[in-house]
């Protein structure tokens, strides 16, 4: 009868153990490291872009010259224009549907802000735009990350 409940007492503690050293596994996929700060910080930032770069009455059409201004400011620039505290970074970037590649607009400019984004984790918002200059065909990707 010692025996039984013995036997009975460490598979049960086997099991506890087993399933939190495994449970984690299951829910990590779902979690996210980003801070809900940060993600609403980067849906902002792609808000305020398209409400105020786009084209008047063209939606998700941006006007290339007020873009190109946008992307040649530095981080501390951009961090006061768009609101984001002093610890955050942001990078912006448009980049084509197909490959993901940088867009450049039709005067030469890289539509890419520094620094560039390194990889990591980052609360991310992408955005299907257009530019009025005839770059993005069809159309790109705004791409705003906050990390």
């Amino acid at each position: 009868m010692l025996q039984d409940y013995t036997v009975g007492i460490s598979v049960f503690i086997l099991t506890v153990i087993i399933a939190l050293a495994v449970v984690p596994q299951f829910i990590t996929p779902f979690q996210s490291s980003v801070g809900s700060d940060a993600l609403s910080q980067s849906a902002g930032v792609a808000r305020s872009m398209v409400e105020n770069l786009s084209v008047d009455g063209r939606g998700n059409e941006f006007n290339v010259t007020a873009l190109e201004g946008v992307m040649g400011q530095s981080e501390d620039e951009l961090r006061t224009r768009y609101g984001l505290p002093a610890t955050a970074n942001v990078n912006l970037t448009v980049e084509t549907m197909a490959s993901g590649s940088v867009v450049t607009s039709s005067g030469g400019t890289a539509l890419a802000s520094e620094p560039p984004y390194g990889g990591g984790e980052a609360a991310t918002t992408a955005r299907i735009v257009t530019l009025s200059d005839g770059s993005c065909p069809t159309a790109c990707r705004l791409v705003v990350r906050v990390w």
